[in-house]
C-alpha cells in the first residue's frame, strides 16, 4: 500500500513536470523569446523564457547553437501533435 502511494505520487509529480515544460514552450511566441530581434533564439534567450537546455537542444536541429523561427515552429507544432495524441503529457 505504501509503495503504491509513493509510486502514485511520483507519477503525478512527473506529469506536473511535463506539463510545466510544455507550458514554457507553448505560451511564449518566438517573437517574444527572441529578445534581441536577430531572428534566432539563443540559449540565453531560451533559458530566460523557461525553455530547458534539453528542449533547446531538441529544437536546434542543425546544431548551430541557435533556434530559427522555422525550427521553433516545427518543434512547437510537433509538440502540439504529440500532446493531442497522448492526452497532453508530451515532452522531449
Amino acid at each position: 500500500m505504501k509503495k503504491s502511494i509513493v509510486t502514485g505520487a511520483a507519477i503525478l509529480f512527473s506529469m506536473a513536470a511535463l506539463a510545466g515544460e510544455q507550458g514554457a514552450m507553448g505560451k511564449a511566441s518566438f517573437d517574444k523569446i527572441d529578445s534581441d530581434r536577430d531572428g534566432y533564439v539563443d540559449q540565453v534567450e531560451a533559458s530566460a523564457a523557461g525553455i530547458t537546455e534539453g528542449q533547446f537542444s531538441a529544437m536546434d536541429k542543425n546544431r548551430d547553437g541557435k533556434v530559427s523561427k522555422e525550427e521553433y515552429q516545427a518543434a512547437t507544432q510537433s509538440k502540439s501533435s504529440d500532446s493531442s495524441r497522448d492526452g497532453g503529457a508530451g515532452g522531449y
